[in-house]
């Protein structure tokens, strides 16, 4: 405690408000992790000093600036100190994890900034390896500048750039900063402008495209009269926290015999705490492209309640649903998004929806898979641009079909053609049979031009964190 005590008499007037360029490049480790390096006594002289930080900040700066801060991460304090250092005009330029533009968490985060500065650029990298900023690190990161602009004057469009490789040396880091100024990336990558009002809405998602036409095909289907978003109406995401509370059983004391359908009715009206397979199932385990890469599917492993976790398993299992969704994939080889099951089942990385009947179930399967769901997955990407996981937020406003106002037959007629044949992944996309017949079914749904929507597929497939190639 006395180190802080010390540094808290310390002047910080002397350069307050002074600076006309910060640069940052604020540590993304968990406090949890970085706790770990040190005993009791400077864990708690490092919490208590965090505490008054954000104290001081709430006093100088204001509650908004305050609630950015959490425990979860020091990085969290970097944000309204560079507000508090920079003068009127000043620049300041971060790097942060690329889905800080992103994801759910981050929200409030990017409204702050676009709230206080002018978002100048945001650039980031696409190549397959040495993506990053910053060293030891394989993570897509995003270098950010902002620019403190008068009160009033209007913010003009933020400048997205996408580089296909990074420099590597002086001389072409320095040729790449005149192409930038210019405008002219050719090999190096691409550049268009984000505007303004979505900037201060935290929509910075541009970024996680080379070919930035796609972040305005996600507003074409979110604007799109057919569609409305998962969390509303009377479809609505449910959460089961599988592997933490059942576990995997010898298969063959499965209940073996259960017909697909009873099985789960079964589990549900037999149960008895004091039974050691009482609870047995079989649930979705793996997102596997071997597996897992045909709309209609099978749950493979067997699995049976935790003996402490018994109410909390048969809880998980009142959730089922015979479509589920994936919560996260690999970009360059995910093949499945979303699947439909015979039986009601949940899956470990797959979340159950509530669904009004078997039809819904079938209907919804399919277009989960199709190309204008996987643009609206890959637009709000959280973790890593190529590894992808959704917050149970994102997922809630992914856009469905609002079936009282377009046919879900036609949906249904396609789930008949495509349920059992083998899907390639989103990079091979553009030679996928299967998933042009299901973007047919889907453009009809919208009301959108099919060959529209093929478009949106050839450029998917072309995209550095989604091919192969």
């Amino acid at each position: 405690g006395k180190h802080f005590d010390k540094a808290r008499r310390g002047s910080s007037s002397d350069v307050m408000g002074r600076c006309d360029l910060v640069i940052m490049n604020p540590p993304y480790t968990n406090n949890v992790k970085r706790s770990s390096y040190y005993g009791e006594e400077y864990k708690k002289a490092m919490a208590q000093q965090e505490k008054y930080l954000q104290q001081e900040v709430a006093v100088r700066q204001g509650e908004s600036a305050s609630a950015l801060i959490d425990a979860t991460s020091i990085a969290t304090f970097f944000t309204p100190l560079a507000a508090k250092l920079l003068k009127n005009c000043g620049t300041w330029a971060k790097v942060r994890a690329a889905t800080a533009c992103t994801s759910s968490s981050g929200l409030k985060e990017r409204q702050w900034i676009a709230e206080h500065f002018h978002v100048e650029q945001l650039i980031t990298c696409h190549a397959k390896k040495d993506f990053s900023f910053s060293g030891n690190t394989d993570i897509h990161e995003c270098l950010m500048i902002f620019r403190q602009l008068p009160p009033r004057e209007p913010r003009p469009p933020t400048k997205i750039v996408v580089l296909k490789k990074m420099p590597a040396n002086a001389e072409e880091a320095e040729m790449l900063s005149r192409c930038i100024e210019d405008e002219e990336l050719g090999e190096w990558g691409s550049c268009h402008y984000w505007p303004a009002e979505r900037i201060k809405d935290g929509d910075w998602s541009a970024i996680q495209w080379l070919d930035g036409s796609l972040s305005d095909a996600v507003t074409t289907l979110t604007d799109n009269e057919f569609l409305q978003p998962l969390g509303t109406g009377r479809v609505i995401l449910q959460t089961a926290n599988v592997r933490g509370v059942f576990e995997k059983c010898d298969e063959h004391s499965f209940y073996a015999q259960r017909t697909a359908t009873n099985q789960f009715q079964g589990i549900l009206g037999e149960c008895d705490a004091s039974s050691d397979n009482e609870g047995q199932t079989k649930i979705f385990y793996t997102k596997s492209t071997k597996l897992r890469n045909q709309i209609r599917g099978q749950p493979e492993q067997a699995m049976q309640p935790k003996k402490n976790k018994r109410k909390q398993a048969y809880s998980c299992l009142n959730k089922s649903s015979q479509f589920l969704v994936a919560m996260g994939l690999d970009t360059r080889s995910g093949v499945l998004i979303g699947l439909y099951s015979q039986a009601p089942s949940i899956g470990s990385g797959w979340a159950p929806v509530e669904v009004v009947d078997s039809d819904e179930a079938k209907a919804l399967s399919v277009w989960w898979n199709s190309t204008p769901s996987w643009l609206q997955l890959l637009n709000q990407r959280s973790r890593k641009l190529t590894w992808v996981q959704w917050s149970m937020v994102q997922l809630r406003a992914m856009q469905i079909p609002d079936f009282d106002k377009c046919d879900q037959d036609i949906l249904l007629k396609t789930f008949d053609k495509v349920a059992d044949k083998k899907l390639q992944p989103m990079g091979q996309s553009a030679q996928d049979v299967v998933r042009h017949e299901i973007d047919r079914a889907a453009a009809q749904i919208c009301g959108l031009d099919e060959e529209l929507i093929a478009d949106w597929r050839r450029r998917l497939a072309q995209e550095p964190t989604i091919s192969k190639e």
